[in-house]
């Protein structure tokens, strides 16, 4: 509006000024003609001052939807460019399940780990399954058998994985079955037989104090199932569930100190030699690992429907070496049963990046190291908290979420995000919208 005023103002100038030394001597006609001029100059002078103003706006709009943006986190700067490239690395793995398992004995050298797979998928798979196995598989383990026979189909590889409706939390593996679970001892099956039951109350306390939290950060009602609720019992059991696993020991053998936060795997060749349901969670095709080549974060997998949409969870957090890391632990579990399978970089504090390195060093995978390594033969000795002083780093056993991680999923449940997008369709829906970006400043309000 002022720009049309100011030409406006040019143009009117003039005419009045031609208009006035028409029929008047050359002196008169010159002392106009400088004062036309000059009028001509200062509105000309006002018009660039007005587009220089306009421009100024408009690159100010520019930078604030810009990657170059900067939030305020936990009381540092990140740029939205470096929030981004952070989600999608973490929100999205590439990892096939079981891939990073390393082939080390006779047996397994006779077949790439991918045959194996592929073998095994055959075997299990709806089209081909053998119905009594089926009929005492859904029997034994009914919530886990989905996930095995894929009848529904298989989700999308590499894509965008969430919750789309209320999470539960559960500990051990659901009583929704026909009879009382037994392990190889005769012993009901709860986790690991050494893990002593004040282990349970610990995840269990440090569970109902972080689902508040996740509630308001997925917007999805967050709930604790205890062990001896009757839901657990039925098709509503829980769907994060917490399996305790995992220990520090030194091997008789060659007196070397071990940490184990990841579970071993390993792809079977045969159908008949799995003895209960524990054992096919190796061939669960479609799940996807937590931070699968890492040393000591804590070990999990999620498991997408079909749509992507998260259908189950399990997470072994290690609860053997004192209740500072199994809170750590538990709390790490959480979050990224909401989703998250990968690992921030090194230099992020925050319960999704590598916090407990510290035991990098003795912690010991099969996704990076031979068998006998991760499990040497001989009689071993577990180790007390008190024993792993110099490893259980104070400063980084987080027992809530950082202010980062908050962030990070709080944009995962950000409503424009769909499981199954791919990673170009999220960076899309981030980069045309300032939705998602709001929920970030909402948090630091």
């Amino acid at each position: 509006m002022k720009l049309k005023q100011y030409l406006k103002c040019v143009l009117t100038q003039n005419f009045k000024m031609s208009k006035k030394s028409h029929g008047h001597g050359n002196g008169y006609a010159l002392r106009h003609l400088l004062a036309e001029r000059k009028l001509t100059c200062i509105c000309f002078l006002q018009v660039v001052l007005l587009l220089s103003t306009v421009l100024m706006n408009y690159h100010s709009a520019i930078a604030d939807t810009s990657t170059t943006r900067t939030y305020m986190i936990g009381g540092a700067k990140y740029t939205k460019s470096q929030i981004l490239r952070d989600f999608v690395s973490i929100a999205f793995s590439d990892t096939l399940w079981n891939e990073q398992y390393k082939s080390t004995n006779a047996v397994d050298a006779e077949l790439d780990i991918f045959s194996q797979l592929v073998r095994s998928y055959d075997l299990y798979s709806a089209h081909n399954i053998d119905p009594s196995l089926e009929s005492e598989f859904e029997k034994e383990a009914p919530w886990l058998w989905p996930y095995v026979a894929r009848k529904d189909g298989f989700p999308r590889h590499n894509t965008l994985t969430k919750w789309t409706k209320g999470i539960s939390v559960g500990i051990d593996w659901p009583a929704y079955n026909k009879f009382d679970y037994k392990d190889s001892s005769g012993l009901p099956y709860i986790g690991t037989i050494r893990t002593p039951p004040e282990s349970y109350e610990v995840i269990q306390r440090q569970v109902e104090k972080i689902l508040p939290d996740l509630e308001k950060l997925t917007g999805l009602p967050v709930k604790f199932v205890g062990p001896k609720d009757p839901i657990d019992q039925t098709e509503d059991f829980a769907r994060i569930r917490i399996i305790p696993s995992g220990s520090v020991f030194v091997a008789e053998i060659d007196g070397k100190t071990r940490a184990q936060f990841k579970r071993n795997k390993s792809p079977s060749l045969s159908l008949r030699s799995k003895w209960s349901f524990i054992e096919y969670i190796d061939d669960l095709f479609g799940a996807i690992s937590f931070t699968p080549y890492s040393r000591s974060q804590v070990g999990g997998f999620l498991l997408p429907e079909a749509d992507s949409s998260i259908g189950l969870v399990v997470c072994n957090p290690m609860t053997e070496a004192g209740d500072a890391l199994a809170k750590a632990m538990v709390t790490e579990c959480l979050v990224r049963a909401l989703g998250i399978p990968e690992m921030l970089s090194a230099g992020e504090k925050a319960v999704l990046g590598n916090w407990n390195k510290a035991y990098d060093k003795i912690a010991k995978t099969t996704a990076l190291d031979n068998w006998k390594d991760v499990r040497p033969s001989g009689r071993v000795t577990f180790l007390t908290s008190k024993e792993l002083g110099d490893y259980n780093v104070a400063d980084r056993l987080y027992d809530g979420l950082q202010a980062y991680d908050r962030s990070l999923v709080s944009l995962l449940y950000c409503p424009l995000l769909k499981p199954g997008m791919d990673k170009y369709q999220v960076l899309d829906k981030l980069l045309s919208s300032d939705e998602c970006w709001k929920r970030i400043e909402k948090l630091e309000e």
